[in-house]
């Protein structure tokens, strides 16, 4: 079950239309979820193909990016807890001050916790290095 996403920017705004064969009944998307994927993909910015979302599991949103079959941005929103997590495996990013919260840098994905939806605007370049990583993996 996936949501089939195209991005385009202009001007600083970013839109996203769900693919015409799209059911609702495939998935749900609250409107917090909604408004973190319109966050992550004004993030991946200019990357081309399509990026589409899938509940693989109860616990988080999986974001897919082109060409890679597995998932660079997971998302879970709720009234209780707020993160993204991100497929930073061998990027460069330890350093980072925004990742020191990280407690497991030893996987795959980051776990980032956020006060809101909206601090996914302030990492946006750690979601476009997300993307660009895995859409280079084999």
């Amino acid at each position: 079950m996936a949501i089939d996403f195209t991005a385009s920017s202009d001007g600083g705004v970013v839109s996203f239309s769900v693919s015409s064969d799209f059911s609702s009944d495939d998935v749900q998307l609250s409107a917090e979820e909604a408004e973190a994927v319109s966050l992550v993909l004004a993030a991946a910015g200019d990357f081309s193909g399509s990026l589409h979302c899938e509940r693989r599991s109860d616990a988080y949103l999986s974001i897919v990016g082109p060409e890679y079959g597995d998932d660079f941005c997971r998302l879970k929103v709720s009234s209780r807890t707020c993160w993204i997590s991100l497929d930073l495996a061998g990027c460069d990013v330890s350093d980072d001050p925004r990742l020191f919260c990280v407690k497991n840098k030893r996987v795959r994905h980051w776990k980032i916790p956020l006060s809101s939806v909206g601090d996914i605007s302030s990492l946006s370049d750690l979601v476009q290095l997300a993307l660009g990583s895995t859409s280079l993996k084999p």
